[in-house]
């Protein structure tokens, strides 16, 4: 997904998907969604399933999101948001990114 104009803090991601924070920084800002393969420190990238429990140990994202049962498998320096549904929640933030994406006013260069 395409970098937002602005960021959003990781708190607002938390409470947006009435996630836990379990490990982190609430002031982390995020600018994207990204995979776990192509997400940098200011990516959100979520786990869903234990087939990429090797990729999410690899990250680079700055937070990932992802159900307590997976919640190990989270690479150590990424922040880590447990929801009881990631596949949903990704959905939640998806959509919300979209719409900010959307509604961005055009910048000429």
């Amino acid at each position: 997904m395409k970098r937002l104009p602005t960021t959003v803090q990781l708190a607002d991601v938390v409470a947006r998907v009435e996630g836990e924070l379990a490990r982190g920084d609430r002031a982390l800002e995020i600018d994207r969604l990204a995979t776990l393969e192509s997400a940098d420190e200011r990516s959100l990238a979520f786990l869903n399933s234990a087939a990429y429990r090797n990729a999410a140990r690899a990250t680079r994202a700055g937070a990932v999101m992802t159900s307590s049962t997976l919640a190990d498998s989270v690479a150590t320096d990424a922040a880590l948001i447990v929801v009881a549904d990631p596949y949903r929640a990704y959905g939640v933030l998806a959509r919300d990114f979209a719409e900010r994406l959307r509604t961005a006013p055009e910048w000429e260069v």
